[in-house]
């Protein structure tokens, strides 16, 4: 079982840290991102960082649960200063499947479960992470396209808070054997950053934009995401769990060498 814990590569990628080159491209063409990879164990996506964020947002339709793993599509907003904010949808749906945490990752102390909205599968969904500085609040929101309904769900951030990670992603909780052929878990669209000065993009913009890689110990690739498209790359068809041919160079997962995101949130 996975640990259900944000990871260390929001401050590995906000500080220039240890990164993997792929030794292969994506499934599917688009705008690759010129920045080596940043190697996880259990997340894949992108990542805008080298500036400070308060806003991040994407969209999405709901896929059915796999019986075999557990996925989530996430927006956090994070970095090397305090603790990271995060949202994320798990495939399925249902009663609690909305998550929250102003303190960490999905599942970890301190988050909770968003009961205002129950999204069925196949239900479109926005959700965004919003950092209000003024108010030292952060603003959860979640709008159900599909249903109609709408929810933001305000808390306090800890304080001196400075998030100079934004990322997208899809996190995988448990371990899953590779499949036959690549598969697809979400597909982001109509996904955007704000910086705190109010400067908007999408994935790419006045900031350094990296590619999140969910990475096995033997090396081979987990997860990925295929390249960011749609001219101002405001979308992409992934990320996709990968089947057994992809594997990094060496071998093996290089190791992490940051330090931890918060109390008790190594790397791993």
């Amino acid at each position: 079982m996975r640990r259900r814990m944000m990871r260390a590569f929001l401050v590995a990628a906000a500080a220039g840290g240890t990164l993997l080159m792929m030794g292969a491209a994506p499934a599917l063409a688009g705008n690759p991102v010129p920045n080596a990879p940043i190697p996880t164990t259990s997340q894949a996506g992108y990542v805008a960082t080298q500036n400070t964020f308060r806003y991040v947002v994407t969209t999405f339709t709901v896929p059915a649960a796999s019986p075999k793993y557990t996925s989530y599509a996430e927006v956090v907003l994070g970095g090397t200063s305090g603790y990271p904010a995060t949202l994320g949808v798990r495939a399925g749906g249902g009663t609690g499947s909305i998550e929250w945490n102003v303190v960490g990752p999905l599942g970890g102390m301190g988050g909770g479960t968003m009961k205002a909205i129950t999204p069925k599968v196949g239900d479109t969904l926005i959700i965004s992470a919003y950092y209000n500085q003024a108010t030292g609040r952060v603003n959860f929101g979640v709008t159900d396209v599909t249903q109609g309904v709408k929810h933001v769900l305000s808390l306090p951030a800890t304080p001196h808070q400075s998030y100079n990670a934004a990322e997208v992603a899809c996190l995988l909780t448990t371990q899953a054997a590779a499949p036959k052929a690549d598969v697809l878990l979400w597909e982001m669209t109509s996904t955007h950053v704000t910086t705190l000065a109010g400067t908007r993009g999408s994935m790419n913009g006045p900031w350094l934009t990296r590619q999140i890689v969910d990475v096995a110990a033997d090396g081979h690739v987990v997860m990925s995401p295929s390249y960011l498209w749609n001219n101002a790359a405001v979308a992409w068809p992934g990320p996709w769990q990968r089947g057994p041919g992809l594997v990094a160079p060496g071998g093996r997962r290089r190791p992490h060498t940051q330090a931890p995101v918060g109390p008790g949130d190594g790397c791993s």
